[in-house]
């Protein structure tokens, strides 16, 4: 692997994640468990077994909880935060960053709610061969129109860069996969001051200057941006963790008559109830209490919920500190906001979501927000 100690990290994390609420409501996405760590782990680590030395994070929403979780370093990578005064877009916070970056220097810049395995070390080697002004990570996908679409020539230069196009103007089905290596001229395309989107306003001026490439990537990749996408990094990702069995964590309680499926994982501190079910696909947080007799498959709970006895938790998630009393069933495609309750014997049918702090004393058999 190419050694990329020289190459600084701006990782983005500012954004509102409206997409994901309730969710995001009360946590920062990146911070939302993904197979027993956060997403924003995953990245850190990756930087760190990179052998990268310092990363910024530029913050915005709920950036104390970021700040409060990494502190000012993480596995041996030095940690500085960029502030957003307002939200500032995909590229507003690499010009806000500038003073941070700007080292004469080639630097990474990802969106944090990027889960990939990359190899960064190519990346940075096929950037310096061909010196655009900037490397756009990019990848095959059966439906682009979600995504920023790229047009490449036998070089890797980027002849054309659309953002989200319908599928008649597609004459690609390679998109951008949210990771960059940029030069310092990126600053002078980048007006200071405002939001900027990155994919409308930059990269498609650099495409027509002919000074911006792209490097194929394969393997995992996940854009988290909606729940479905957040529900499939996850069960990914439960796979990598759970080559072996099942992860349960030293600290863990279970009473008799517990089965664990794999891949499934559980959080320190945690107790199951005795004949309970988890799993498969189930990632349970820290200090979570689950009562005996229930089941939990394919679900996410986060830390320090509380799920009462002969309950079914199924296909669902559950924001931290939300309490399931007994006998609860919570369905499909349903998403329960942190610190809500959801009383005895109530039942919630496919895709309802249920906003934090909420109690819900009676059933709800159809879709639902309930606000």
């Amino acid at each position: 692997m190419l050694s990329v100690t020289t190459v600084k990290a701006l990782v983005l994390a500012g954004g509102y994640a409206t997409r994901l609420r309730p969710l995001s409501c009360t946590r920062p996405k990146l911070l939302f468990p993904v197979a027993g760590k956060p997403i924003l782990e995953w990245t850190m680590e990756k930087l760190s077994r990179n052998s990268f030395d310092e990363a910024i994070i530029a913050v915005n929403y709920m950036a104390d909880a970021i700040k409060n979780h990494f502190g000012d370093e993480f596995r041996g990578v030095k940690i500085r935060y960029s502030d957003e005064p307002k939200p500032l877009g995909t590229g507003g916070p690499i010009k806000n960053a500038e003073q941070l970056l700007n080292t004469g220097e080639t630097f990474l810049t990802m969106n944090g709610d990027i889960l990939s395995d990359i190899d960064i070390g190519q990346m940075v080697g096929s950037h310096r061969k061909n010196k655009p002004v900037a490397t756009i990570a990019v990848r095959p996908v059966k439906d682009p129109s979600r995504f920023g679409v790229v047009e490449i020539d036998e070089r890797m230069q980027i002849k054309r860069f659309v953002e989200k196009p319908n599928r008649r103007e597609s004459q690609s089905n390679l998109i951008n996969a949210g990771l960059y290596l940029m030069e310092p001229q990126i600053f002078d395309y980048i007006p200071s001051g405002r939001k900027v989107v990155i994919e409308r306003e930059v990269f498609p001026n650099l495409a027509k200057q002919g000074k911006l490439s792209a490097f194929k990537i394969g393997g995992t990749w996940f854009d988290v941006g909606k729940i479905e996408d957040y529900r499939a990094a996850n069960s990914a990702m439960l796979d990598v963790v759970c080559r072996t069995g099942a992860k349960i964590e030293k600290s863990v309680r279970k009473g008799s008559g517990v089965v664990v499926s794999s891949p499934s994982f559980i959080g320190r501190d945690s107790v199951i109830g005795s004949d309970s079910i988890v799993g498969p696909y189930v990632s349970v947080g820290e200090a979570v209490a689950i009562g005996e007799g229930s089941r939990i498959v394919d679900s996410i709970v986060f830390d320090h919920v509380t799920i009462g006895k002969s309950s079914l938790v199924q296909g669902a998630i559950l924001g931290e500190e939300t309490r399931v009393g007994a006998n609860a069933i919570i369905g499909a495609g349903s998403i329960v906001g942190s610190h809500a309750a959801i009383h005895d014997n109530v039942k919630l049918s496919r895709n309802v979501a249920v906003c934090p702090y909420k109690e819900v004393e009676e059933s709800i058999l159809q879709p639902a927000y309930v606000m």
